[in-house]
């Protein structure tokens, strides 16, 4: 192994460790923490720069780190003991910008639970395998017991919400606690069912089948294949609030602005359907239902508005990637069409609690009354929120979901979420990682669904501290 090589690896994760002492971290956080900072896999790292060993084996080979099991921290130099207090500041206030920043990557619910003015260091619960302080307690939910802690997990920035009931750490959950997270998690199930029945997802998949019919009916262009998106496609719509998205890849479209051909398709597509629809009686939408629009053609049928797209067809999803760096953006919005796909097997190939969390979430939104329409949340900020909070919270019931994410979303302002599914960190257009909220689409590196141009999330932050979910 050179050490040259490995010597700025050893000495970016010298600087992370130092941001948590003189708390030691899980190793395998460590490694997530790198990811996200530096863009790359830390075992990727190692490889590339000629070392064949484990990440756990590199720390141990280090004299900078002290390895102890599972976990990792910075090792204090000679004759130096590492003070155990807090860092500058106020007592128990994060005050470097990217241990802050890593603590919402990390833990979005528990930083949710207070004002960042307010975080103080408090007990968090952990085990002898896991790291994970305990799920927020919503304010509608009745009292639950406060989980099990040990002397070693105290983690700086973070508190008990003031709702929570404390107990004595070595309480066991009771039988009416156990009822009472159960019956929470059934009545946001049976909720659940009402809005998003099966049957009522059988009806809105058969409507866009007949919306699709029709356009390729009369389609006379040379289409190299149809993607669907949406609400409907992606597994997240509800009643009286589902979208779709009918996305027609054209072969042989010149590599030109979508402004020098689109605007004529859509009037001659359009015109086909509207005619064909004179002659031809189909079950759910009619021809005046048809309308063109600057981007695309608007259908209202039944229950959804289905938007039908025209693309060029890309070779692969690198080239849309490269042709959203080179263009504009009025000319982005309309390429963006081209990642429909990766966009709907995002969001439908997540767990199903997740996409239960998401019909949720857009329940509760229209049951809220919001001043303007800025301050409505859309429904790719409530997808994104939920999915980020179930990947890194993994609740145990439908109930802890919720708690979890409603934390998330009453601090709306303190999140920095940046995907990697589809593209590397270095794709993400530099201004927007300067954003606050940054919700970073999850297949678009060139889109903040939060962008405080379109978005502000005081309305949605004081309904989620305030408002009872169910009334």
């Amino acid at each position: 192994m050179e050490k040259e090589a490995t010597a700025p690896v050893v000495q970016q994760l010298a600087e992370l460790l130092a941001a948590k002492a003189p708390k030691a971290i899980s190793i395998d956080e460590l490694g997530h923490v790198y990811c996200y900072k530096h863009g790359d896999p830390i075992q990727h790292v190692l490889k590339s720069a000629g070392c064949d060993l484990s990440f756990a084996g590199f720390l141990k080979a280090q004299k900078k780190f002290t390895v102890d099991g599972d976990n990792v921290a910075l090792m204090a130099p000679p004759g130096l003991t590492v003070p155990a207090t807090a860092p500058p500041g106020p007592p128990g206030l994060v005050s470097d910008s990217l241990s802050r920043d890593l603590l919402l990557l990390l833990r979005p619910r528990e930083v949710a639970q207070a004002p960042s003015s307010a975080l103080r260091a408090a007990p968090c619960p952990s085990s002898p395998t896991s790291s994970e302080p305990a799920l927020r307690a919503a304010p509608w939910r009745k009292e639950s017991r406060a989980p099990t802690e040990s002397p070693t997990s105290r983690e700086p920035g973070l508190r008990s919400a003031p709702w929570r009931r404390q107990t004595p750490a070595s309480a066991p959950p009771s039988v009416s606690e156990q009822t009472s997270d159960k019956a929470a998690s059934e009545t946001y199930l049976s909720l659940h069912n009402k809005v998003s029945g099966r049957s009522f997802n059988s009806r809105v998949v058969q409507i866009m089948n007949e919306v699709q019919g029709v356009f390729e009916r009369c389609m006379f262009l040379n289409v190299d294949r149809v993607v669907r998106g949406g609400s409907v496609s992606r597994g997240t719509a509800i009643h009286g609030c589902a979208d779709a998205e009918i996305v027609f890849v054209l072969k042989n479209v010149p590599e030109v602005s979508s402004g020098c051909w689109l605007p004529a398709v859509l009037r001659a597509v359009g015109s086909l359907v509207q005619s064909q629809l004179e002659e031809e009686k189909v079950q759910y939408f009619r021809d005046q239902d048809v309308r063109i629009v600057a981007d695309c053609i608007k259908v209202q049928a039944a229950d959804i508005s289905v938007d039908v797209r025209f693309v060029r067809a890309f070779r692969s999803h690198k080239e849309v990637i490269a042709s959203l760096a080179e263009q504009d953006f009025e000319e982005r919005r309309h390429t963006a069409g081209a990642l429909v796909q990766e966009k709907t097997q995002f969001v439908s190939k997540q767990p199903g609690q997740v996409k239960v969390t998401c019909r949720l979430l857009k329940w509760w939104r229209d049951q809220q009354e919001w001043t303007k329409p800025q301050a409505r949340p859309s429904d790719d900020i409530l997808e994104s929120v939920a999915i980020y909070s179930g990947i890194m919270s993994k609740p145990m019931d439908q109930a802890a979901a919720m708690d979890n994410v409603m934390g998330a979303l009453a601090h709306f302002d303190e999140l920095r979420i940046v995907w990697t599914n589809f593209y590397s960190r270095g794709d993400v257009w530099a201004p927007l990682l300067k954003q606050r909220p940054l919700v970073m689409d999850p297949v678009n590196p060139f889109v903040n669904v939060a962008d405080a141009q379109h978005f502000d999330p005081e309305e949605l932050m004081a309904h989620a501290r305030t408002s009872h979910f169910f009334h």
